[in-house]
């Protein structure tokens, strides 16, 4: 059953996004003040700045809700929306529109454990999960072939392609070499893996994350590097012609 109906005098959100994967942007028509509900938690208080828009005032908020989170180690972690005091807070409705843009709609945080999912769960709802471990690419260098720059101890990566390991690599001073890399088949794609943890791009806001990204070329023209768009650096034989 829903908490409140649509088209009430609920305050509505005419605007929420995780924008960096950091903090929770939002634009609020309605009385404040704003704050987050998680069950056995306090309130989170969101500052709010009074704007006004086309169709009157708005409340708006820029608030680092994972720097207000980073305590909290629960696996997954749902708050809701409210606005008001004391027993008149009510939950804000979610009437913004679907995101749209060259930005993900829903990016990591920066040390990429966690995402956040803005839904609408009879009301306005911010879920936030904890993601597999992953290795971030700090660069590249062609000083003695192709190498993939990493913050990691390890003495060797994975090649994998469709959930199977099929070459290693090795890895120096935290440099994964690329220079003897096995023949893929035409097509194929294969992604990098140190230990459990998949190699990454640091930031991973891009929904066309090729587009204006240079990667060095490999030995091998027929096969490249490429970053996918869930943020994954992967080798690509390329089709035939």
């Amino acid at each position: 059953m829903a908490i409140f109906k649509r088209g009430s005098d609920a305050a509505q959100a005419v605007y929420a996004r995780m924008l960096d994967g950091e903090h929770l942007w939002l634009a609020v028509r309605g009385e404040g003040p704003l704050l987050l509900r998680r069950n056995g938690a306090p309130d989170l208080q969101l500052p709010t700045e009074p704007q006004t828009d086309a169709d009157g005032p708005l409340l708006t908020a820029r608030f680092p809700l994972a720097e207000a989170l980073a305590d909290v180690s629960d696996v997954k972690v749902e708050l809701r929306l409210y606005a008001g005091s004391g027993r008149r807070a009510a939950p804000v409705e979610y009437a913004a529109a679907a995101p749209a843009g060259p930005g993900l709609a829903e990016p990591t945080t920066r040390d990429r454990r966690w995402q956040y999912h803005v839904v609408d769960a009879d009301g306005l709802v911010i879920r936030r999960n904890r993601l597999s471990a992953t290795v971030a690419v700090l660069g590249f260098t062609t000083d003695n072939g192709v190498a993939v720059l990493v913050d990691s101890h390890a003495s060797h990566a994975a090649l994998v392609s469709h959930g199977h390991r099929f070459a290693e690599l090795p890895i120096a001073d935290g440099a994964i070499s690329l220079n003897n890399l096995p023949p893929l088949a035409v097509g194929a794609i294969a992604t990098l893996r140190v230990g459990a943890a998949d190699v990454v791009r640091a930031g991973n806001a891009l929904d066309r994350p090729m587009a204006g990204v240079a990667l060095p070329p490999l030995p091998d023209p027929a096969t490249s590097l490429r970053w996918a768009k869930d943020g994954l650096l992967s080798v690509r034989r390329e089709d035939a012609q």
